[in-house]
């Protein structure tokens, strides 16, 4: 085997390792053992030099066990996960793997067949060409874990990733013509090592170019999330506004009702009957504009709930709801207090508006041994959801602020040293917010 050969092999065999490497560390996690970077280079290295000093035997089963038996005990080593899952994984491997052999035995014996057809010139056989069926196996793994499961490396902007992906196809298209205009026969040896080097550096910058753009995605996406959460922010803050005026309000009303009280009663000193209606009825609208339900002894969250029940009667919605006499949230801060039940309200709201049943349970208590304050609300939901690492998604595209808001409950229940869970049975939603009592 010719030296130059040989090089063309190990660029292979170390294309091969990478492209294992890359495919499952964008599903699964390291194994403790193989956390350090060198480590795993050094696992890499060995199998390299494995399935290298196989190809080089020129016997065709022993290069199928050799990479199949190699591919195996790395994704072992180097990866967690349960046999189940593994062997789902090692098959996409293999399946892929042999379809893009296949499929490129096929582009690359068309020019056979033509010449039969035709009478043009039979190609000779090109070994160092594998970088063109390398660079399609590329492709193939990149449209994997684009579309099939919960990859680490998915590019959230599909538009983006289709930009994207033009480029491989594209440089793949300029190797295979290459090899369909006959420019390779008779090419002299210092040339073809030039084609040679030249399409190893498209294989090379085509996973640097992937790499940058899903990089610039995740940039992209960070960005919009963050400002996302800025607007959250910015509406939980001007919330908050609301509801420290809407409990000024009702502390001056209730200041207030002193006065009326006296009023009235002078007024019916005096037998002063219309003027009493008429104190009555301004009273009545007074009340009306500072209605605030007494569902506790905490005043924002009396507000909180207030403001949310009359929000969800303008839309249809009726607000079952009960704080279990006692339970105290003090604990909470009012902007932390506001933020978390306004969240979890308007997605249920949102939710609950869209079904037949129309209606959100609230349930606001402590649990039997008064650590924890538990806020359990449960509503009907239509369409699907979506789990990801252990939390519910809407497969709507508008998620938007949906998703957001939930995450900053998440890590306010974490400020206070609690946890959100999330149910789902029976076409319905149940969010569980449990908050330590400190």
């Amino acid at each position: 085997m010719e030296y130059i050969e040989k090089i063309i092999l190990l660029a292979g065999c170390v294309f091969d390792i990478y492209i294992f490497y890359d495919f499952f560390s964008a599903y699964f996690e390291y194994r403790s053992e193989f956390e350090e970077a060198w480590k795993r280079l050094i696992i890499s290295m060995t199998a390299v030099g494995i399935m290298f000093t196989a190809n080089t035997k020129d016997n065709s089963y022993i290069n199928l066990i050799t990479s199949l038996t190699v591919t195996w005990i790395y994704f072992t080593l180097l990866f967690k996960t349960d046999i189940g899952t593994r062997i789902v994984y090692y098959s996409i491997v293999v399946m892929v793997g042999w379809g893009c052999e296949f499929l490129f035995s096929i582009l690359i014996n068309m020019p056979s067949y033509i010449e039969k057809k035709s009478g043009t010139a039979i190609y000779t056989e090109i070994l160092w060409f594998i970088f063109a069926m390398k660079l399609l196996t590329y492709v193939v793994f990149a449209l994997v874990k684009q579309f099939y499961g919960n990859s680490k490396s998915l590019m959230k902007n599909g538009r983006l990733f289709m930009y994207y992906i033009c480029i491989p196809t594209a440089c793949f298209g300029i190797m295979m013509l290459t090899y369909y205009s006959g420019i390779v026969k008779g090419m002299q040896y210092h040339s073809k090592v030039l084609l040679c080097i030249s399409f190893l550096l498209m294989l090379v910058g085509n996973i640097f170019i992937f790499n940058a753009f899903n990089k610039y995605a995740e940039e992209l996406y960070k960005n919009a999330e963050q400002t996302l959460l800025i607007r959250r922010q910015e509406m939980d803050l001007s919330y908050y506004d609301h509801i420290k005026n809407k409990d000024e309000e009702q502390q001056e009303f209730i200041h207030n009702i002193s006065h009326h009280l006296k009023t009235i009663g002078e007024l019916a000193k005096d037998g002063d009957s219309e003027s009493i209606v008429s104190v009555l009825n301004d009273l009545e609208i007074e009340l009306h504009n500072n209605a605030v339900y007494m569902y506790s002894d905490n005043p924002v969250l009396n507000a909180v709930l207030s403001g949310k029940n009359a929000e969800a009667e303008n839309v249809g919605v009726e607000l079952d709801i009960y704080v279990e006499p006692g339970t105290n949230m003090k604990m909470v801060s009012d902007a932390d207090l506001i933020a978390m039940m306004g969240n979890l309200l308007d997605n249920a709201v949102r939710a609950a508006k869209e079904t037949d049943d129309k209606k959100v349970t609230i349930r606001i208590f402590t649990d039997n041994d008064g650590s924890f304050n538990i806020v359990k609300i449960t509503n009907h939901y239509k369409g699907e959801l979506k789990k990801e690492n252990g939390k519910y998604h809407t497969t709507k595209k508008e998620k938007g602020l949906h998703g957001i808001g939930l995450k900053s409950v998440d890590k306010i229940a974490e400020k206070y040293g609690g946890y959100m869970e999330s149910f789902v049975e029976d076409g319905i939603f149940t969010s569980v917010l449990t908050i330590l009592k400190i």
